[in-house]
């Protein structure tokens, strides 16, 4: 673990040199020195190898090279096509041929995670310092190095929602194709193209009371048709209590960015309200049902933009604000990685031995 707060630590340094290239004109930070991008692109390098040079850690690590022997190596490339994404399937045939083993693929994914998710941040954000904290501390980043497909789908749809907001549908629309290269539930993001032009803050509370009176029938019907669809491996791994800290810190951010937020119309605070939103919905219609805490992570990593724009949007409470966010995350962090190490991250390993 002590790897990683260095890691956490070292990147939250080279970001602060960065704020020197940053000026304040109105309400947005503008960049008007290259200290800035110089910066932001040494985080992301950073971030990038990290992920992808990684040896053994990750309950993914030996999962993916098991499935691509098994269901990929040797047989025909449209064999398993609408069983296996795309670019999973490019990719193993492609790390293999090179490398003997996934560790390519793992290189692939980081990019496109960390190449898109910055693009993304940016978008809301000049100064990706709690972005950053937020990604950390969420677990999003650990999350990342198990759940990697995934998380790549949702970095193009974080960067795709600039399109959604400006109406751009042909752009929007050719992202969620790339995204769905890299996983199936990129499906979901396609449909919230519309998002921004809904505004329901004034049915918030009634949605979330409904979602708590419902959820222990709709959660059966979600299994069972969440499997027909070919999503059953999100109900197979146990959730534990996990579901409850979604719940938890979900909707304690919910409630904060409801406050903030409830008499504006703008498009961006819609889009983004929205997915904080349905992320709420998911984690409380998915309790009860063992492993339905992985449909939390599709849109998990949302907070990352979210928190910071509740921030940099509130009028006061600033830092009893950032306060929450750190103690919500903070307690996450402490129970799932240092007391539970989920997905075996601890300690962290790289092919480059002795060297990192």
């Amino acid at each position: 673990m002590s790897f990683y707060i260095k890691l956490f630590l070292a990147l939250i340094v080279i970001l602060s040199i960065g704020l020197l290239g940053l000026k304040k004109e109105g309400n947005q930070l503008v960049v008007v020195d290259v200290i800035t991008p110089v910066s932001i692109f040494y985080v992301g390098l950073i971030i990038f190898l990290v992920s992808s040079l990684r040896f053994e850690v990750g309950t993914d690590y030996i999962g993916y090279n098991s499935y691509a022997r098994n269901h990929i190596l040797g047989k025909p490339f449209f064999s398993e096509f609408g069983k296996i994404e795309l670019f999973f399937n490019i990719f193993a045939r492609i790390s293999y041929r090179l490398c003997g083993d996934m560790q390519f693929l793992f290189a692939a994914l980081s990019f496109f995670t960390v190449y898109f998710l910055f693009k993304g941040f940016l978008y809301y954000d000049k100064n990706l310092i709690v972005p950053v904290l937020i990604f950390f501390i969420s677990t999003t980043f650990f999350i990342s190095l198990n759940a990697m497909r995934q998380i790549a789908a949702f970095s193009i749809f974080l960067y795709a929602s600039q399109y959604a907001i400006s109406k751009n549908f042909k752009k929007y629309f050719l992202l969620m194709l790339l995204a769905l290269c890299w996983h199936k539930t990129a499906l979901l993001y396609l449909f919230l193209y519309f998002a921004p032009r809904i505004r329901i803050r004034k049915s918030f509370f009634p949605l979330v009371i409904s979602m708590f009176i419902m959820k222990k029938i709709i959660n059966i019907f979600l299994a069972r048709y969440l499997s027909g669809l070919g999503f059953g491996y999100y109900l197979i791994v146990k959730a534990g209590n996990a579901s409850t800290s979604f719940i938890l810190i979900s909707g304690i951010i919910s409630v904060i960015f409801w406050k903030v937020i409830y008499s504006s119309y703008e498009e961006k605070d819609n889009f983004l309200f929205n997915i904080a939103l349905l992320e709420l919905l998911i984690n409380i219609l998915g309790d009860g049902i063992p492993g339905a805490f992985r449909l939390a992570y599709i849109f998990w990593p949302i907070y990352c933009v979210v928190c910071p724009y509740i921030l940099r949007k509130a009028k006061s409470l600033k830092v009893i604000y950032l306060s929450i966010f750190i103690i919500l995350f903070g307690f996450y962090f402490y129970k799932q990685q240092i007391l539970a190490n989920s997905h075996t991250i601890v300690p962290y390993k790289s092919i480059l031995r002795g060297v990192l």
